[in-house]
């Protein structure tokens, strides 16, 4: 679904914007628009914001969990806070990224899982784990009044699960 939205600049200049609905015939393009008040009202920067979709999973650092030797099962029950984040440049306002991916970019919630493996006899076992991110993309057009200035890239990172495995110690 497309409609327009007007914005009306203080120097008397109309500005259309052409906005997209979040739909998969639409390829996830949603776009959303936020200012920034350090620039006179003649000269305001301002960015558009384009959903580029999902990219790959990204993974967090391994940590170091529990350890026990063999015979035995080892089982790691961890219960963390993970926190959504991004990487790259951000330049649009925090809300309107979040905005544009549907999720807030850096809320954090506490999570719960466990694992567990057999250890054979004589052998020495860690059980490691670590976060997993869906990754996205977001497009961010800069424009100072109506003229655009430069594109730069952020890149959401959406919590997704915990990620477990063992080493031989």
């Amino acid at each position: 679904m497309k409609f327009f939205k007007f914005l009306v600049l203080s120097i008397g200049l109309v500005l259309s914007l052409s906005m997209f609905s979040n739909s998969a015939s639409a390829s996830g393009v949603e776009t959303k628009v936020s200012t920034d008040n350090r620039m006179s009202a003649y000269s305001s920067l301002w960015y558009l914001t384009f959903n580029q979709g999902y990219q790959s999973k990204a993974y967090g650092s391994w940590k170091n969990g529990t350890s026990g030797s063999g015979p035995a099962s080892l089982t790691l029950a961890k219960s963390v806070t993970v926190a959504n984040t991004y990487s790259g440049t951000l330049s649009a306002s925090k809300k309107d990224v979040s905005a544009s991916v549907g999720f807030n970019i850096t809320s954090s919630k506490s999570t719960t899982a466990s694992y567990t493996v057999k250890v054979p006899k004589g052998k020495k076992y860690m059980i490691q784990w670590r976060p997993v991110y869906k990754k996205y993309k977001v497009k961010q057009d800069a424009y100072i009044g109506s003229t655009f200035m430069e594109t730069t890239y952020v890149y959401p990172k959406k919590y997704d699960y915990l990620d477990y495995r063992w080493i031989v110690m």
